[in-house]
């Protein structure tokens, strides 16, 4: 039908597009609740180009941050709810290594004529130099806002040293009359 035919055809638009940029992008089938990688998401998320029980299989695979697990599943609840653009930053294991990559994850829904979820585009951004920047900034930020508590208890023992020598001279003063 030609529903299907312009779908196909969007979806092979996504993919090709998709490949020419650094963006990692997949398809989920929602009512399978399985992902389908294309050849650049693969290399990045590892070898498997469909995984079925999502988002329960990359939490269990250790692929989510501890910390963004739950955060990830009230994403993927959005998505099979029907929400038609869902966004979340999670950490996500790199293959074959130990570290986390930030993610900025989007999927935007495509529905059948009765309304309800059938497919999501899914794309995928490496935000991690933005994340660790951001840190950098927030810790600079705290270090700021310690150096100026410093300086401002700096200037409240000068005042008080001040205001001792001035008690003491008074005192040698006092004596000498």
């Amino acid at each position: 039908s030609q529903n299907i035919d312009d779908f196909k055809d969007i979806e092979n638009r996504f993919v090709i597009s998709a490949d020419q940029t650094n963006l990692f992008t997949w398809i989920l089938d929602i009512p399978k609740k399985e992902i389908i990688r294309d050849s650049n998401s693969i290399k990045f998320f590892g070898n498997q180009p469909k995984i079925g029980n999502m988002p329960e299989t990359a939490i269990e695979n250790r692929n989510i941050h501890p910390e963004d697990v739950e955060i990830y599943r009230e994403f993927y609840k959005k998505v099979y709810n029907g929400e038609n653009n869902s966004k979340c930053e999670i950490r996500w294991k790199i293959s074959d290594t130990d570290e986390y990559s930030w993610l900025k994850i989007t999927y935007t829904t495509i529905f059948n004529q009765n309304h309800q979820p059938i497919r999501a585009f899914g794309t995928a951004i490496n935000i991690t130099d933005k994340k660790e920047a951001e840190f950098t900034e927030n810790e600079l930020s705290d270090l700021e806002k310690e150096v100026t508590q410093l300086r401002s208890k700096i200037n409240s023992t000068r005042k008080n040293i001040e205001s001792l020598k001035e008690v003491n001279e008074s005192i040698l003063e006092a004596k000498e009359t």
